[in-house]
């Protein structure tokens, strides 16, 4: 097996990692939908975390939970950007492209589109044996394929979509059903809906 295929880690502004058969938690924006002081803002809160917790692998799991909720807060709290992902037509053709290429790059276990931002679960498949996608290459599909769509429904141009984001190794079964739980309850959890059920933009594989 080509071993350069699997547990990938790279860096460009946050580190990524993608480990051989691993279930992967991934959230990304729009572009400019948090304000510019927010990366600032991000890091100051980071840094508070690590100068009240232990050291260790274990702990700087927490510190990573941590400043994700606090990043998933803010987007939360800025909604106010011109475009809204959960326009019917718009929320469509990017559930429509997520569901094009499940089971083809990868096996998806569920999804939520919220007004700016997406929270993906998934699995990466294979393109032959012993040989997984990229993460890079599938969110690059996904990306590219949703902002040529959304940006002629919307009849404009530019970048849709902030070139980062976030992505999470599940470490365990446990930890998967409350990445579940926390996708399906992201829509409630900002006052979107009442009740789980009532978004209709969260699909979770049967």
């Amino acid at each position: 097996m080509d071993k350069s295929y699997i547990n990938q880690f790279y860096w460009r502004r946050m580190p990524h990692y993608q480990p051989e058969n691993g279930i992967l938690f991934i959230t990304f924006r729009i572009r400019d939908s948090l304000p510019v002081s927010f990366v600032g803002d991000l890091n100051e809160y980071k840094r508070q975390i690590n100068s009240r917790i232990t050291q260790g692998a274990y702990y700087q799991n927490i510190v990573q939970k941590k400043v994700f909720d606090y990043y998933d807060q803010m987007l939360a709290k800025h909604t106010s950007n011109p475009i809204n992902l959960t326009h019917p037509e718009t929320a469509s053709r990017i559930k429509d492209t997520f569901l094009e290429f499940n089971d083809v790059l990868y096996e998806m276990i569920c999804f939520t589109i919220m007004p700016n931002h997406i929270h993906l679960l998934m699995k990466i498949l294979e393109r032959e044996p012993g040989k997984p996608h990229l993460l890079s290459y599938v969110i690059k599909k996904i990306k590219g394929n949703t902002a040529v769509e959304i940006n002629r429904q919307l009849n404009r141009q530019g970048s849709l979509w902030q070139r980062e984001y976030f992505d999470y190794c599940v470490r365990n079964e446990k930890e998967l059903m409350n990445i579940i739980n926390y996708i399906v309850m992201n829509p409630v959890k900002a006052n979107l809906v009442d009740e789980p059920e009532k978004w209709q933009w969260t699909w979770v594989r049967d």
